[in-house]
C-alpha cells in the first residue's frame, strides 16, 4: 500500500483514511494522503478530513492478502463508512478506487 500511494499520479490531498476490520476495531490501518503514510492504529485527527471504513472480515482478509481489490470491497458493499465533514470528496474516491 505505500508503494502504490508513492506513485506520482496519486497526488496528495488533505485527507486521512482509516480501515478496520468490523470485529477488531482496535485495529487498523491509518493513511494519511497528506504525507502518503501508512501506520498501525486508528488515530483520527479532527480538525483534519478523515473517513473511517468498517470493511467485513473477510472482505478485509481478502482486501489485505491482494486476492482483491478495495475496488471490489467498494462495488460489493461490505463496509460501512463514517466520514467528517459529511460531504462527497470525488478526488478521495479516484484515489481508493484505483491505487488500493
Amino acid at each position: 500500500m505505500q508503494e502504490r500511494l508513492q506513485r506520482p499520479e496519486v497526488t496528495p490531498q488533505d485527507y486521512i483514511l482509516v480501515f478496520q476490520r468490523a470485529d477488531l476495531l482496535d485495529h487498523a490501518l491509518r493513511v494519511d494522503l497528506l504525507t502518503r503514510q501508512v501506520t498501525v492504529g486508528p488515530t483520527i485527527e479532527p480538525r483534519r478530513p478523515w473517513i473511517r471504513f468498517e470493511i467485513e472480515p473477510l472482505a478485509f482478509e481478502m482486501w489485505m492478502g491482494q486476492l482483491e481489490s478495495f475496488e471490489v470491497v467498494l462495488e460489493t458493499s461490505r463496509f460501512v463508512a463514517y466520514r467528517q465533514p459529511e460531504q462527497h470528496d470525488p478526488k478521495v474516491w479516484e484515489v481508493l478506487r484505483l491505487y488500493f
